[in-house]
Parts: C-alpha cells; structure tokens; sequence
C-alpha cells in the first residue's frame, strides 16, 4: 500500500491514535481499548521505531513483566500482518478500524535533536504524531510516558491531542466488560413456574432476555438478588443455586459474594476471578473456601488438600532481596493480606495465633511467590492469587463478579 492511499486513509479518520511503546508495554492489547464498537473510521498508528523499541525491551534484564508485555505485544501485532507480508496496514478483526505500520522517517520529518540520546526515540514518535496533526487535527498520541507528554505539550500537541493509560481506562466503555453476572429486574410467570417445578430454566427464555446467549458459568440475579441462577454449559440450563456455608459457618452477605463462593465450591469450574473494591472480601472469602475443601472431611471427593497462596513481587523485581532474615520472615511483609484473612476468619478462637501457626505445621496451608510457581505441577492444591493484577499484563476497569 502507497503512501498516499494512507495519507487518504488518515485524512478521512474520526480519530487517529499514535501509540507510544511505553503505552503498548503497560498495556499489549491497548489498541482493542482504543477502538470504539461504532460505524466510525479509527486508525492506529505505530511508527517503526516502536518495534524496535519494544524488541529492545523483550531483551533487557530487569522487570520481567515488562519483557513479558514487550514480547507479547510484538506477537500480537505479528498476528495482525496481512498474509504474513510486511504492508504497512495491518489486519484487524473489526471493520472500520484500522492499525498501519508506517515508516518513522518519513511521517517524522526532521525531528529536533535530542540534548540526551535516550530521549531520540521519543522525539521521533513525538514527531510522527505532529506530522499527522498537519494532516489532520484528530490525532491523538497514546502514551504512559510522563516527560513524552510534556515534551508534546511543549512541542506544540494540545491537551485534547495527548492521552495516558489513565485516560484509555476512563474512556473505555465498561459497559462492554463481561462482569460474570446480569441483574433480571422482574421473572415473568412462566419462568417462576418452571424455576418453582423443576428449579431450572431454558437458556432460551435467558436469551430473550438478555438479547445473547449466556456465557458459561454466567449468574442471574433476581427478586433483589434473593434467586441466583448459574448457566450449567454441560446440562445445558440455567439452574438455580442455593447458598453455601464455608469454613466455621461464613457464607455471602450479598448475591455477588454468593455467586463467588459458588463458583469457588464447583469443582467443574478449574478458574475463579473474582476482582473488587479493597476491603470488598475477595481473599477472605477465597481462603474460607479453600479451607471448607481441605479441613472438611464431610465433602466427598475432595479434590484438594491443601491451600498454595501466592502472591505476585512486584516492587522488587524478580526475587525477595537480599535483606538479613529467612526466606519466611522476608515474605511476610508481602504475604500480610493472606494473615489478615485468616486472623479474621479465626476471630471468634481464643487462640487465633495457634490456629494459623496449626494450619502451617501441618502444611495445609503454604505460601509462594508467583515468579516461583511457574513450571511446577502442584495436583491437589487450591490455589489463590492475591492482587493478581500486579502479575497480569492487563489494565483494566474493575468489575465485581
């Protein structure tokens, strides 16, 4: 594809995004959050020495989660090439939008010379964006990069014409997030029947309802969140669940904690995520269920048998430092929601101290770093990830199961 048949296509745009390597490490999939469901035409640019930036990332020792974003979105963008050729437009899956490839120098110009070469990059990205904007004032530039957005500011882009990771969250239309639950306001009189008779419904009377077809393992919420219903993909129904207790007796205080601890208790559901506000009982109630598994021997089947809580490193790289102390005592300090939990969970014992130090000695429960789990096989173990966020290459609105 010529040039100027992309200069056409830049021209016509609603919005043209340039994305910034920084904003691609922080966030591989940034430019599906970029692009609106609508009839609009959308492009996204990426400027060459974005590639090479990135390969230059995938490379570089340091924060491992940065390498792993840098190298995934290198494999996501190969995936987007046309017919495995190197043309400047790229595929993507949804009409009307569109992601090219386009050679720096060319949309660069001359770009002014940097007083620290480590900032060259930047200003040839900078620098691509402004040569657009002479083409079009619906440019934007995407970038997680602080100085890159004062030096753009500076360079003459407007506030309208630059925007963070921050600002993509926000303008991304959560609505659109899957939240693993749908509120029915009302059950009409024939879905009460069967659910009364049979204690299921048809998926299609779901269907109607919701225009779609149910996800797996979706719930339903009705009558105020005192029905909970469970789309079964096996049976094939939408089946109603009744409310379970977990360890010493802790059970849901509202439908989505219910639905949570549902999913958690169905040994057919190998991944529960749950995400919520701090304080919203998410580790609490996923150490309740995993201890009603492993302590519990009134459940048949017990599929696990003791509890593995891992936690991602975030702040100190990939190991645990080089403090004085044991490996436990350095872990403690990152590992104290999991004790906060418990000793909530034990609040009622007289002795909550010997009832966590009990659960360790008999090693049902266990604590790991994420980086150290990966390559082992752990059968049997329930596993929880706390803050799993901090271990995922995606940033994403909240939203409660």
């Amino acid at each position: 594809m010529e040039s100027s048949s992309i200069d056409d296509m830049i021209t016509d745009a609603e919005q043209v995004y340039v994305i910034d390597s920084n904003a691609f490490i922080n966030d591989p999939r940034i430019i599906e959050n970029l692009f609106h469901g609508d009839e609009t035409i959308e492009i996204c640019v990426v400027p060459d020495v974005v590639i090479d930036e990135l390969g230059h990332q995938g490379h570089k020792e340091g924060n491992p989660i940065l390498q792993r974003n840098a190298n995934e979105t290198l494999r996501y963008l190969n995936k987007l090439r046309k017919n495995d050729t190197l043309e400047p437009c790229l595929y993507s899956p949804i009409p009307n939008k569109y992601v090219y490839l386009v050679d720096t120098r060319e949309y660069a110009g001359d770009s002014p010379s940097s007083k620290y070469r480590e900032n060259e990059e930047d200003d040839l990205i900078t620098s691509v964006a402004i040569g657009i904007k002479n083409k079009t004032s619906k440019v934007v530039l995407v970038t997680d990069d602080v100085r890159m957005t004062m030096r753009a500011s500076r360079r003459g882009l407007s506030n309208e014409q630059i925007m963070t990771l921050d600002e993509v969250d926000k303008f991304t239309n959560s609505d659109l997030l899957y939240k693993g639950w749908v509120n029915l306001e009302y059950l009409k009189q024939n879905e009460q029947d069967m659910i009364n008779i049979y204690h299921y419904l048809d998926p299609d009377m779901i269907k109607e309802r919701i225009n779609r077809a149910p996800f797996p393992n979706e719930y339903f919420f009705a009558k105020g969140g005192s029905l909970i219903l469970r789309y079964d993909a096996k049976q094939n129904r939408v089946v109603r669940i009744s409310t379970q207790n977990l360890f010493r007796g802790i059970s849901g205080k509202n439908p989505q904690q219910t639905a949570a601890i549902d999913a958690m208790m169905n040994t057919n559901i190998d991944v529960v995520r749950i995400i919520g506000m701090p304080g919203s009982g998410k580790t609490y109630l996923a150490l309740a269920a995993a201890l009603k598994f492993c302590t519990d021997k009134t459940i048949e089947n017990r599929v696990y048998s003791s509890i593995l809580a891992i936690k991602p490193i975030v702040g100190i790289g990939k190991g645990l430092g080089f403090e004085p102390g044991t490996r436990e005592e350095k872990m403690q300090t990152w590992m104290r929601s999991y004790y906060d939990a418990l000793h909530s969970i034990f609040e009622t014992s007289s002795n909550i101290m010997g009832e966590v130090k009990g659960l360790e000695d008999k090693h049902i429960i266990e604590y790991e770093v994420m980086h150290e789990i990966q390559g082992r096989n752990l059968p049997g173990r329930f596993g929880i990830i706390d803050e799993g966020l901090k271990g995922c290459c995606h940033r994403r609105p909240n939203t409660d199961i």
